[in-house]
């Protein structure tokens, strides 16, 4: 792992805005604090709530069905789950990809 890079930063997070705040002494590639907005943060949440939350709540199929292009796009550490969100097949337990091609198809 790379320790100046894990030592070098600090989270902020105010509202939907989460900031990454170098700590003093960052080189000049990590000195400025970089903003990222969200929506929402899903924390363990089952496959059904992610899927109502990223594709139902948020009418991308329905908008699809319109002819609108959508895009559900998952962001994460390494080993957080996003294959498994995306992806998974096991029965009761089916990710974005396999839900939102049954409702796609089920239209």
């Amino acid at each position: 792992a790379d320790e100046r890079v894990r030592d070098s930063s600090a989270l902020h997070c105010s509202g939907s805005t989460l900031w990454l705040v170098p700590k003093d002494g960052a080189d000049d590639q990590h000195k400025a604090a970089r903003q990222f907005e969200f929506d929402w943060v899903l924390n363990n949440a089952s496959q059904p709530e992610v899927f109502e939350a990223t594709c139902v709540e948020t009418e991308v199929i329905t908008a699809v069905l319109r002819g609108v292009n959508g895009c559900v796009m998952c962001y994460g550490q390494t080993g957080a789950g996003k294959t498994h969100t995306l992806g998974n097949l096991n029965h009761g337990e089916e990710g974005i990809i396999a839900r939102a091609l049954n409702l796609l198809f089920d239209a």
